[in-house]
This record gives C-alpha cells, sequence and structure tokens, in this order.
C-alpha cells in the first residue's frame, strides 16, 4: 500500500499523523544559521515522527542546575514538584535555556535565542523529546532570523517546515512553552509570514522578554 500524501504542513502543525519518505540533513548544519550540511538521508516520515518522541531522557549530572526555579504556575512537562533535583526539572539545564531563549527571542534577539537552545541540543541524544524540541526551536529562532533581520520569507519557510516536523508530538506544555502555539503559528506563517510579526512565545502563561542577565548567558556560550 503507498503511502498516504503529505498533509501539508498547516495539517502537520495541528498534530495530525503522515507518512511520507523526505530527505533529511545529516550533520551538525541543520540549525539554519551559519555551518554546512554533512549530507542526506532519505528517511520515511512515519517513522521520523515516532523516533521523536518515543523517550524523555534521563536526568544525568551534566543537566542538574539547582539555581533554576520552578514554574510560575501550573504543572508543565518536565517539571514534578516532588522532584527534588534541580528544584523539580527533570533537566535544569534544559529548562535553564527555554528561559533564556524565549526571553531572547521575545526581546528579538534571535541569533541569540538561536544559541541557547542549541548549545542545550548538544546534552541529549537523537530519538529523545529533549533533542525533538530543542532541534525545533533552534530552526524556529533561525526562520525568524531570516525573516526579520533579511526579509528571506521562502528560507523562513523552509526552516518552520522543519521545525513543525520536529515539534509534532511535543507535549504542549514542555518546560513551560507553549507548543501548542508555537505550531500553530508557524503553520499560519508558511502562508502569511506577517502572521510572525510581533508574535511572542508563551512561557508559563507570560510573554516575558530578556534582561541583561539573559543577554549575558547568551555571551557566555560563546
Amino acid at each position: 500500500m503507498s503511502p498516504p500524501p503529505f498533509p501539508g504542513l498547516a495539517t502537520l502543525a495541528r498534530g495530525r499523523s503522515f507518512g511520507v519518505a523526505r530527505l533529511y540533513p545529516v550533520g551538525s548544519a541543520s540549525n539554519g544559521i551559519g555551518g554546512g550540511c554533512h549530507g542526506f538521508v532519505l528517511l520515511d516520515a512515519r517513522e521520523t515522527v515516532r523516533s521523536l518522541r518515543p523517550r524523555v531522557a534521563r536526568m544525568d549530572d551534566h543537566t542538574r542546575d539547582a539555581t533554576v526555579a520552578p514554574p510560575l504556575h501550573g504543572n508543565p512537562s518536565g517539571w514534578l514538584r516532588e522532584r527534588g533535583e534541580s528544584n523539580g526539572w527533570e533537566h535544569g539545564t534544559l529548562r535553564r535555556a527555554v528561559v533564556n531563549g524565549v526571553r531572547l527571542y521575545n526581546d528579538g534577539a534571535y541569533h541569540e535565542s538561536h544559541d541557547c537552545f542549541e548549545n542545550e541540543w548538544y546534552n541529549y541524544g537523537s530519538g529523545t523529546t529533549e533533542s525533538a524540541f530543542l532541534h525545533g526551536m533552534v530552526q524556529v529562532a533561525a526562520g525568524a532570523y531570516k525573516h526579520v533581520d533579511f526579509e528571506d520569507d521562502d528560507g523562513m519557510r523552509s526552516l518552520f517546515e522543519t521545525a513543525l516536523q520536529y515539534l509534532h508530538g511535543v507535549p504542549e506544555d514542555f518546560y513551560g512553552v507553549d507548543v501548542g502555539d508555537v505550531r500553530v503559528v508557524l503553520g499560519d506563517a508558511l502562508d502569511d509570514p506577517g502572521a510572525l510579526d510581533g508574535w511572542r512565545i508563551a512561557l508559563d502563561g507570560h510573554r516575558p522578554t530578556a534582561r541583561d542577565e539573559h543577554y549575558a548567558y547568551a555571551e557566555s556560550l560563546e
């Protein structure tokens, strides 16, 4: 039986399943900003989507961070009140990257936001939800950078298409990020890039912007 036709990214943005063979970049350069791709691999998208959400990476010493605060409210995916390490976060460094990356994105510092998500992405193996989420957010920041700084909407669409594939199946409140809203806005921007203008990412129910310490965090990654 042949696979069903690709439903389009607007449908994928709303979380429906799909099955089609696609080319995916291999190497360090699928991040949208700089670098060179090492090649491509042909994957069945049904297998790819399943591979994005089979397991959550276990806490490791290098992803603990006692300085991160609990969420402002609610019980987002990745946090448990009774967990002692990292104030309840499964990966404290991931929450730290999210807080800084989201705030910098909302401040229009897309390159710095990209670096926050990319640096943390290296901590997780392929096939984990953490890796899929962070790779998706790398592409979100890179796409906004293309749209705002270079008026390159074709480049933005290419990056957002990849972001939607990675964010498919990620919990809608992962580490406090409103992933569902991210998917909807990215899907809208494929048809109308203006949907991105003025949009800010929601974190813990708010849309915070950056302060000096968030820029300092990004600078420390260089």
